[in-house]
């Protein structure tokens, strides 16, 4: 099956008849605090086509609820071979989840956790053995929410451009489901 349901939630990949600006306007509301906390994540600021690229790269999923765009994250990989990216990620067995948001008003919801488990469902079949993401090392509300779903730090990362953090990279061995 194609999407998820959780509750009224929906789960399901990006559309190109999906709107890009309003999973953009989703990311800077998502991210708003941590940039207001001086924390130049590149969801905060993002363009639109910044952000089209960005869903290239890989596979964006969404969460629904009522037809509005509620949470969203992307899995690239297996392997990636962007030099500029931390070394784990160009393992072949490592996918990657990266921009992750969930509407500020509905954190805590399960809404997040939901995506994850379609992110992780999706790496396993893909052959990942391991999920790894990035987050700023002084963004320690999310460095303690990956911890809670069985992250754990395995490196540093300083990124280019305008980013003004080093990151810590984060790893989750992934464990496909019991065939009976």
């Amino acid at each position: 099956m194609e999407g998820t349901k959780c509750a009224k939630l929906l789960i399901r990949r990006w559309s190109d008849s999906d709107d890009v600006g309003a999973l953009t306007e989703l990311l800077h509301r998502a991210y708003r605090k941590h940039l207001e906390a001086n924390l130049n994540f590149v969801a905060a600021t993002q363009t639109p086509e910044h952000t089209a690229r960005r869903i290239a790269r890989g596979v964006c999923w969404i969460a629904e609820r009522e037809q509005d765009i509620v949470g969203t994250a992307m899995l690239e990989g297996p392997g990636d071979d962007d030099p500029d990216d931390p070394p784990l990620y160009r393992n072949p067995s490592v996918c990657v989840l990266s921009q992750f948001a969930v509407e500020p008003r509905l954190q805590g919801t399960g809404i997040g956790k939901a995506l994850l488990a379609k992110i992780e469902s999706e790496a396993i079949r893909l052959g990942a053995a391991t999920l790894a993401l990035d987050t700023s090392e002084r963004a320690t509300d999310l460095i303690r929410m990956y911890e809670r779903w069985g992250f754990r730090i395995v490196g540093f990362h300083q990124w280019g451009g305008n980013v003004n953090y080093r990151s810590v990279v984060m790893s989750k061995a992934l464990v496909p489901p019991v065939q009976e």
